[in-house]
């Protein structure tokens, strides 16, 4: 089920797998615009990217084999490296051992059911929510605004303390007087520096 443009090789290869095994064992749906009473019906998915996902969520054992990796099972162990490549769609190519696909999903087929996906829904549930999602992206967006805006890094100078007098017995000395620190800031002044807050920063960085 999928796929805007069927491979031209694959539905010749569908028809000799049926014929070789004298029944249709396999059936080729093509592009489907809803896919949920597929994803319902199935005992076991093979999808990547948004197929994946939903698969995922809806609570189906799912076998993440995508364009450019294979993952296998996804479970709370190898989730976040699925995720990573959009659950083989993207990525470093690493070419998938047709033995260990076979074995793999020969072994799934006959737990069915049984696969017991309930933690790896939750965590896909938890990790696709619409509200981290957008987080996410606007962290990104964030960034890419700062990076393009301000190329040059920002200078932190990281005080301990700013005191009227020096204190007796300080053992290390991590202290400048007011009157260092108001030379130092007209220093900076002088040099083209202009000090922002925290508050300054978020604002820039918000856009």
């Amino acid at each position: 089920v999928g796929g805007l443009k069927v491979p031209d090789d694959v539905p010749s290869l569908i028809e000799k797998v049926n014929q070789d095994l004298g029944r249709k064992t396999v059936i080729l749906k093509e592009f489907q615009s809803n896919i949920a009473p597929y994803l319902q019906a199935a005992d076991l998915v093979i999808a990547s990217g948004r197929v994946a996902v939903e698969s995922l969520l809806v609570g189906k054992p799912t076998v993440a084999f995508g364009e450019t990796n294979y993952h296998g099972l996804i479970t709370e162990e190898n989730f976040e490296e699925a995720a990573r490549t959009n659950f083989g769609d993207t990525g470093v190519v690493l070419p998938a051992e047709r033995d260990r696909v076979a074995k793999d999903l020969i072994l799934l087929l006959k737990k069915g059911r049984r696969t017991k996906q309930r933690s790896v829904q939750a965590r896909a549930a938890s990790y696709f929510d619409v509200k981290m999602v957008d987080a996410r992206v606007q962290r990104v967006y964030e960034n890419a605004r700062v990076q393009t805006a301000s190329p040059r890094t920002i200078p932190v100078l990281m005080y301990h303390r700013v005191v009227e007098q020096p204190p007796m017995g300080s053992k290390h000395g991590i202290w400048v007087t007011q009157e260092q620190f108001r030379r130092q800031m007209a220093s900076l002044a002088v040099r083209g520096y202009t000090p922002i807050t925290f508050c300054d920063y978020r604002r820039f960085s918000e856009g």
